[in-house]
């Protein structure tokens, strides 16, 4: 499934090295960073 954000073009500049410094995908880098980032979020309310 695809999924479009926005991304600040300073930021979307940083993912991009980063990707490619690494030599993986920019998707493989946003993936693990939002898998990261839920895991440490607190839990939120439920839906009433």
């Amino acid at each position: 499934m695809a999924t479009a954000i926005r991304l600040p073009v300073s930021l979307r500049e940083a993912l991009h090295a980063a990707a490619r410094a690494r030599d993986v995908s920019v998707n493989f880098l946003v993936t693990r960073a939002v898998e990261e980032f839920l895991a440490k979020l607190p839990p939120g309310d439920s839906p009433s």
